[in-house]
């Protein structure tokens, strides 16, 4: 677990995997799924595991994320199909009786069930819609897993290490103000959690509906309130902080060696499980 302590790598790997992730075949993001599963639950990060830090909330709404689109991707898809199976079916009650008799005579074929091309189509819908989830599941996993091993100013300081080869010229003396505009927005999604959360609670604990349409028209109202005033805080914390200057950005650690030589190992492994046809015929 030494290669996810330092944020540099970490930053590193979930943009590899994330490419990666729209490579991979079926098999291949199942493989990257259970490694996230075993990460999650057994990485320490902070003196505790990643699943102690990570609200189980944000896995819910994440597998949620995943198979709303997933759903919706294989409607869209199951369509076309759905339509001509529809349309074939009313349209073969006409002539039914017709081609029974003809089928008995044995002047025609009998072709049972649906016909071949609309079931093909639905298969690849369903094929091509499983595809998403697992793909959507593993980007996502692969944040919460990286806000997880991280805090938001080491990811800022990764994004501003990585960015440092930009020349002056083009925008180099800037980096750190990308750093710290991703250093805030990491803070501010699980800000944003936190605070549906405190909502959902105060509404339970009063004896007032926690879900619905009732629940959001009351709570609108208060979480735009409390969202209202992270911007005043974090822009405080920043200042007091002295976060607001370039010489905060600047990595001084160096690069362990061995780290750099197990990361490239998983990035090998990580590139030969999407790149290499897994997903053979015995899938």
């Amino acid at each position: 677990m030494g290669i996810f302590r330092d944020p540099r790598l970490c930053f590193l790997l979930s943009f590899l995997m994330g490419a990666l992730v729209w490579k991979a075949g079926a098999l291949a993001l199942g493989l990257y799924l259970c490694g996230l599963g075993l990460l999650l639950c057994a990485g320490q990060a902070g003196g505790g595991t990643l699943l102690r830090r990570l609200p189980l909330g944000s896995l819910r709404r994440t597998l949620y994320f995943a198979l709303f689109w997933a759903l919706m991707k294989f409607l869209l898809d199951a369509a076309p199909s759905l339509w001509e199976l529809a349309t074939s079916g009313m349209s073969g009650l006409h002539g039914v009786s017709e081609d029974a008799g003809r089928a008995a005579a044995g002047l025609v074929p009998t072709t049972g069930g649906a016909p071949d091309v609309q079931v093909a189509g639905l298969a690849q819908a369903g094929r091509d819609a499983g595809l998403l989830f697992l793909r959507l599941a593993t980007l996502m996993g692969v944040g919460l897993a990286l806000t997880g091993l991280t805090s938001p100013y080491s990811l800022g300081l990764a994004l501003a290490w990585c960015l440092g080869w930009v020349p002056a010229r083009l925008g180099g003396r800037n980096v750190w103000k990308c750093a710290l505009a991703l250093a805030l927005m990491a803070q501010y999604l699980p800000a944003v959690h936190h605070i549906l959360g405190q909502v959902r609670l105060a509404a339970r604990s009063r004896g007032l509906p926690d879900a619905g349409i009732a629940y959001w028209r009351m709570a609108f109202a208060h979480i735009f309130r409390l969202l209202s005033l992270r911007p005043w805080a974090q822009a405080v914390a920043v200042v007091s902080r002295g976060l607001d200057a370039p010489e905060r950005w600047r990595f001084s650690e160096p690069l362990h060696p061995g780290r750099c030589a197990a990361a490239l190992g998983l990035a090998v492994l990580l590139a030969g499980a999407a790149l290499f046809p897994l997903d053979g015929p015995w899938v």
